[in-house]
């Protein structure tokens, strides 16, 4: 384990980390420490984050650990021609670094540790089907259900867990539905309490062409506009609602799990570099596709911001902390025992939620 990882952060060092013969774009850099004496360094001024390892028999023990916990928990992964088994646990190094923050990076085994806290949660059930009352159910003279699934996702993305929400119609020839962004996240405990760590809100990519389907989205958009209603600063008020209403349900199922400490997770460093390294690759488009990667970082940071700071606003019980942590790469938002907005639409689905009865 130890030569392979060390096979990775020389790679790393480069920009380029090799996969079954092709080279991924994955770089930072590594000092490890013995005695508070530099033991081996691998440093590169183009990579923008540096793993600091203080006790490498410690972590190297936590990755051990890590690495065991997935190959156990068996998440989708690339298929590999070659060493599949070897290609397999390269990739999980790596990707383990393509997930980490700044802070991460300066504290590996801290991280280690919240990992495979995240592999462990069994906070939410895989599946639940919550009659949906009120505004939503009487402007649809139907059964509208909000379907909540709790799935395991890739090892390449950010988290282990992802939470997708619809809103379902129920029909006598089939159901229709209205995807909602899903939420990637992960739990952990530290301090006695428990922590959720989110590191998107991302729109799903489902969409049937069926034409009552169609008009029942459309119907949705429409009402989810209702969000719109009320006191909400003008800086916000363009977030997308459909991005604020997955939150807002994330959130008021946490409280329900007594879950009220948050963290956003906004800047990945080496999911930032790999766009770099990509565009830089390309001569004829250099400049063009490096500032079209700063733009993208720009939008997926803000977007995701000001959707907390939106549901912040609207929601009473949703704190955010210290608004300083933005220029840390991280949002901290504590959650009130209980929730409150003046907003009907969405007082009526949050107390529809935090009613049901979560087993």
């Amino acid at each position: 384990m130890k030569e392979l990882f060390y096979e990775v952060i020389k790679e790393a060092s480069n920009g380029a980390v090799f996969l079954d013969g092709e080279e991924w774009p994955i770089g930072f850099n590594t000092i490890i420490y013995d005695n508070n004496n530099i033991k081996y360094q691998v440093m590169n001024e183009n990579n923008l984050s540096t793993l600091v390892i203080r006790d490498e028999k410690e972590f190297l023990s936590y990755l051990d650990i890590y690495l065991n916990k997935e190959l156990s928990v068996n998440r989708k992964s690339v298929s590999f021609v070659g060493d599949r088994d070897r290609n397999r646990l390269k990739l999980l190094i790596s990707y383990l670094f393509v997930n980490a923050s700044m802070i991460d990076f300066s504290d590996p085994v801290s991280y280690l540790k919240r990992r495979i806290q995240f592999l462990d949660n069994g906070s939410f059930l895989s599946f639940m089907s919550i009659p949906l009352k009120g505004m939503l159910s009487s402007k649809m003279d139907a059964d509208i259900y909000l379907e909540v699934n709790n799935v395991l996702d890739d090892v390449r993305m950010e988290t282990p867990y992802k939470m997708n929400f619809s809103i379902v119609k129920k029909n006598k020839d089939g159901n229709s539905y209205f995807h909602l962004p899903s939420v990637s996240y992960g739990i952990c405990e530290k301090y006695g309490e428990k922590y959720c760590y989110i590191y998107s809100i991302l729109n799903s990519s489902k969409e049937s062409k069926d034409e009552e389907e169609e008009l029942f989205r459309k119907k949705i958009s429409r009402m989810l506009y209702k969000m719109n209603q009320g006191n909400i600063d003008a800086d916000v008020k363009d977030v997308s609602v459909s991005s604020v209403l997955s939150l807002s349900l994330f959130l008021a199922l946490l409280k329900m799990k007594d879950i009220h400490h948050v963290k956003g997770i906004l800047y990945l460093p080496v999911r930032y570099l790999s766009r770099d390294i990509m565009a830089s690759s390309n001569t004829k488009r250099r400049d063009e596709l490096l500032e079209r990667n700063d733009q993208i970082q720009r939008n997926v940071t803000d977007k995701f911001f000001r959707t907390f700071r939106r549901v912040s606003t609207q929601i009473d019980g949703v704190n955010f902390i210290d608004n300083m942590a933005y220029d840390n790469g991280y949002i901290d938002v504590y959650l009130d025992h209980s929730f409150s907005t003046p907003n009907v639409f969405l007082d009526e689905v949050i107390d529809t939620i935090s009613h049901y009865k979560l087993r």
